[in-house]
């Protein structure tokens, strides 16, 4: 018997498969999770990513809340308004990537003698891929698709999902428990639960399934962002050996 494919198979997921496969490949990623790296320079990734994600994520409820705004607008009400609500579940999220920052800090200076200015590294010329990451995420809004905003939600999801597990385990192999805690941002990611990743993948299913012909512009600009998204972690990987090695830091 030939089993029927979903929307999601045969109008979205086709057209993400080379991104996501960076998801397992990518060896920027495998640099991260199983290369050379040692504590210090798991602190130096995880406060480039931290400050630089902070920057990303300012205003992130405000540019979902006009996707959904604009898919009201379009005549897609239902949508627009679950996207508006969905919104408010993003807020606070750079606030709360600064102060794992500032406790980041506190560990690298303590543990590995880094003396790292939070608020200067703030400040410092953002990477190509924040720039086009915050480009990418602003033109949801403005652009003719803003119900892409459901894949970006699932590609972002599937990529804390992929992301989280390796880096924790990294995190307790290289750190000390009071050193894991701090970095409180790999911590909420496993918060989510596969269910919230499931619910994500039914919301496009089910719009897929009554318009399959949005399956290619939504892929398109999910793949964007999801490419944005990994490439700004490899940057921070590569901005953190850069730090420890500027500090002249050793592992303890």
């Amino acid at each position: 018997m030939q089993l029927s494919l979903s929307a999601l198979d045969q109008h979205y997921l086709p057209h993400l498969a080379e991104t996501r496969a960076r998801l397992r490949d990518d060896p920027g990623l495998r640099a991260v999770f199983d290369g050379p790296f040692d504590g210090a320079q798991l602190i130096g990734f995880a406060l480039e990513f931290c400050s630089l994600g902070a920057r990303l994520f300012e205003d992130m409820e405000r540019r979902i809340e006009r996707a959904g705004h604009a898919c009201i607008h379009a005549g897609r009400e239902g949508l627009g308004a679950d996207i508006v609500v969905r919104a408010r579940s993003r807020s606070g999220r750079g606030p709360r990537l600064l102060d794992d920052a500032f406790e980041l800090a506190r560990v690298g200076r303590e543990v590995f003698g880094l003396d790292v200015d939070i608020d200067a590294l703030t400040r410092q010329p953002p990477p190509n891929a924040v720039l086009r990451a915050l480009e990418l995420h602003e033109s949801i809004a403005t652009g003719p698709h803003p119900w892409a905003e459901l894949g970006v939600e699932l590609e972002l999801r599937t990529m804390a999902a992929h992301i989280a597990p390796p880096l924790l385990a990294r995190c307790r192999a290289l750190l000390e428990p009071s050193a894991v805690r701090a970095f409180g941002f790999v911590h909420a990611y496993p918060r989510l639960g596969p269910n919230d990743l499931e619910a994500s993948a039914e919301r496009l299913e089910t719009l897929l399934g009554r318009e399959p012909d949005l399956g290619w512009p939504i892929a398109e600009r999910s793949e964007q962002i999801l490419s944005a998204h990994l490439d700004l972690f490899v940057a921070c990987a590569e901005l953190g050996l850069e730090l420890v090695a500027d500090q002249g830091a050793r592992a303890a």
